[in-house]
């Protein structure tokens, strides 16, 4: 359904197949992020936004053990803005959710989905974090040349610390977080 309503012809004999298709997809995301909200737990953590550091430099700074080069100004483009210091929500659905559904879930609760330079920020001033849980940012994403979406994670284990891409529609597990800001 999803292949149908983003690449059918506009054209008149699709126009109905593809309103189906929206308005099925629509009822369907309503109805299991109802079902999500059952689960979802918050947990708070202040960061300092590093909008004014390219990508690149920031993911230097987390001194990680592995970044994805794949990861860089070139493919997310983010403004060069003023640093802020900010109120991280980690949301922690606790089902397996997909990256538009984790994007339903933190609309519903009014904030905004968290970029690359957040998580790589949120890694930089709790190093730690990511080796407890993956964390996930759905607010941007690059299209890899397969065609498919990819957003930008952080996870760790014992030691290691990473910085990976993962396909957007990827069911994402039951312990990951995704990363939230209030909205501006």
């Amino acid at each position: 359904l999803r292949y149908i309503v983003e690449n059918a012809p506009k054209t008149k004999e699709w126009k109905g197949l593809k309103e189906f298709c929206e308005k099925f997809l629509e009822s369907h995301l309503e109805k299991r992020v109802h079902e999500l909200l059952k689960t979802v737990k918050l947990e708070k953590v202040q960061v300092t936004i590093r909008h004014s550091q390219s990508i690149s430099d920031l993911v230097k700074e987390a001194k990680l053990d592995y970044a994805n080069s794949d990861i860089s100004d070139r493919n997310f483009k983010e403004d060069k803005q003023k640093d802020e210091k900010a109120e991280a929500t980690l949301i922690h659905i606790g089902q397996v959710a997909t990256a538009e559904e984790a994007e339903a879930v933190i609309k519903h609760l009014k904030l905004c989905s968290g970029k690359v330079k957040g998580l790589v920020s949120l890694s930089i001033d709790h190093p730690n974090k990511q080796r407890e849980f993956p964390i996930v940012e759905v607010g941007s994403d690059w299209r890899y040349p397969n065609g498919y979406r990819y957003v930008a994670y952080l996870n760790g284990w014992n030691d290691r610390r990473e910085l990976n891409l993962d396909w957007r529609g990827y069911g994402w597990g039951d312990d990951c977080r995704f990363l939230a800001f209030s909205e501006v």
